[in-house]
């Protein structure tokens, strides 16, 4: 009976432990009906997947592209005011069977014009334009195009054209692409322009009339339909390859909760895009999987760092920044939770209040979820002369000099002893003489 009572609490308790680690890790179910070939679903702050499939399979980046080209077209213009004259050839190479705003060759408009007919309506001719605007040829862009996505950690990406037209020799990862939103999202105009709803061209040399692009972008627009629109989506980009290669990189905050969803080889079918319809599901899915916990508060103290020469004081207080705030599964274990504090060890006056001299890491279960900087709560200014004797302590106290005084003091035992012995012998000699 003992034997039979003690096999059944073990059992129990191996039921318990399994159902605890499933709730750990998923607080409800994938969703069901998922077509896009590729998907990736992250926590922007943390970089956390919450869920992925073939995100590091090879996909055409279509669309996407245009995000990065936006991103390196900043590195050679100074102002998006500028004005560009489409060059013939790179408009005239464009096929406008894709994406396209209907640029004219020779056409003057602004950089910002070529950059929302791009990032909003998908126009490639416009990607085209202003590579060539920026780097006078295409393939220098696109060589700068490359040089950049292995500066910014991509690793299986090659681009052939900044427009996106399909090129088998082009190619990406939705990892890679989830780099390439993060990195062009910093930007400010780049991050104002993707969520505009629609943008306005006004009449040009070579168009008499006003011209008005929506966002394609149907979680962003609610032009067409209303079905997707919500006022919580940032960005950030389509893609259309083809009818069976749809795709949609889509930001969305809700509260302190950010969320990267992306999806590509999604089909359209029956009038459903399902980059959307998919996009629209995993959303949900982020929603019931995440709670946004408040874990350390501004100006909460998290350490002390020593300072040398000093004038007011000898420490300084290290605070948090802002408030912080961790995308967790809603039924985390706070036990799981650690908080690891770093800092400077070796700190000189004179230091500024809001200096950075440490950081803080939160862990759950063991994995990084979350950083921030530390920063000195007061300022303190030097002490000149405390400093002096500060630094001669320092010398003396140093390993070296404790090392260099040992040696000589074993070098001057051993000298000693070595006159010792060579007096001892003359004594003798002289004795037997």
């Amino acid at each position: 009976m003992k034997k039979t009572l003690s096999l059944l609490l073990i059992i129990i308790c191996i039921f318990s432990t399994c159902v605890f680690a499933e709730n750990e890790n998923l607080s409800t179910s994938v969703p069901e009906g998922l077509r896009s070939g590729n998907i990736l679903l992250m926590d922007q702050a943390s970089s956390k997947v919450i869920y992925e499939k073939n995100s590091e399979e090879r996909i055409a980046p279509g669309g996407f592209t245009k995000l990065f080209t936006a991103a390196v077209i900043f590195d050679y213009i100074n102002s998006v005011d500028e004005k560009v004259t489409a060059n013939p050839k790179a408009v005239t190479t464009y096929d406008f069977t894709h994406n396209n705003m209907g640029v004219l060759p020779g056409e003057t408009l602004t950089v910002n014009d070529l950059l929302y007919g791009m990032l909003i309506y998908d126009a490639g001719e416009a990607a085209n334009a202003l590579a060539v605007y920026s780097a006078d040829t295409m393939d220098k862009f696109v060589a700068k195009m490359n040089q950049k996505a292995a500066q910014i950690g991509c690793t299986d990406t090659y681009f052939t054209n900044p427009s996106g037209l399909p090129d088998e020799n082009q190619y990406s990862t939705l990892k890679d692409v989830a780099l390439i939103v993060n990195y062009a999202m910093e930007n400010e105009i780049i991050s104002e322009i993707v969520k505009a709803k629609s943008y306005k061209i006004n009449p040009t040399n070579k168009y008499s009339e006003t011209r008005y692009l929506n966002n394609t972008n149907k979680f962003i627009s609610n032009a067409s339909t209303g079905e997707y629109y919500t006022k919580n989506a940032t960005g950030a980009k389509t893609s259309y390859v083809s009818n069976n290669d749809c795709g949609l990189a889509l930001t969305y905050e809700k509260g302190n909760l950010k969320i990267l969803c992306i999806t590509s080889n999604s089909p359209y079918s029956a009038g459903i895009n399902y980059a959307n319809e998919d996009s629209k599901k995993l959303i949900d899915y982020a929603l019931e999987y995440y709670t946004s916990e408040k874990l350390l508060s501004r100006d909460e103290i998290m350490a002390e760092v020593k300072i040398r020469n000093g004038k007011e004081a000898n420490k300084v207080l290290l605070v948090c920044a802002d408030d912080i705030y961790v995308n967790l599964p809603k039924n985390y274990n706070p036990k799981l939770l650690e908080k690891i504090t770093e800092t400077n060890k070796k700190v000189k006056a004179p230091i500024s209040k809001g200096d950075a001299l440490g950081q803080v890491t939160i862990l759950y279960n063991g994995e990084k979820y979350a950083s921030a900087i530390l920063i000195a709560d007061a300022s303190v200014s030097s002490a000149p002369i405390k400093g002096f004797f500060s630094s001669i302590g320092a010398i003396f106290t140093s390993w070296i000099f404790i090392t260099l005084v040992i040696l000589i003091i074993g070098l001057f035992i051993l000298y000693t002893i070595m006159l010792n012995k060579i007096k001892r012998k003359k004594k003798y000699v002289s004795r037997f003489r």
